[in-house]
């Protein structure tokens, strides 16, 4: 079952902090009626807002398409790379931690195209993540933390 989330996009327009004020509270006020959309505007400012809910989707943190939109923390890079090291149990660990997600077909595009590995080893999600995890934090060890990871085909 997908599950939803509910997103709120407000914007709110005063002459002063007390104008933003109000206008945040009678938003509040209006969303607890039940209500999902509202504006309104008057000689001091103007609001509008609008719930809406959309599909959650667990790799939304991490990639926005094939591009990553945070970096590894320093210290999951040097846990995970370490030279001469057998860094699975520690990539694990970090995957559970992180919450690290990416999209399932493109972990796999992804891997299938660094020649590493054949089609039948990339049907479990959670080993694909962990052998992204150990790329990207190995690639960060060799070209720098700011190394951005993309999914490229």
């Amino acid at each position: 079952m997908k599950t939803t989330r509910k997103h709120l996009k407000i914007e709110v327009c005063g002459l002063n902090d007390s104008d933003l004020e109000i206008a945040l509270q009678e938003i509040q006020r209006i969303i607890a009626a039940g209500l999902t959309s509202g504006f309104d505007s008057n000689d001091t400012g103007s609001y509008s807002f609008d719930v809406t809910r959309r599909p959650h989707i667990p790799w939304a943190g991490w990639f926005k398409g094939r591009t990553a939109i945070r970096d590894l923390p320093g210290d999951c890079i040097e846990d995970c790379s370490a030279p001469e090291v057998d860094a699975s149990e520690t990539v694990d660990l970090w995957v559970k931690m992180l919450q690290f997600e990416a999209p399932p077909w493109l972990l796999r595009e992804f891997l299938r195209g660094t020649g590493a590995y054949e089609p039948s080893q990339l049907c479990d999600h959670q080993a694909n993540l962990r052998r992204l995890l150990w790329i990207w934090a190995n690639d960060c060890r060799a070209n720098g933390p700011d190394n951005t990871m993309y999914l490229a085909r």
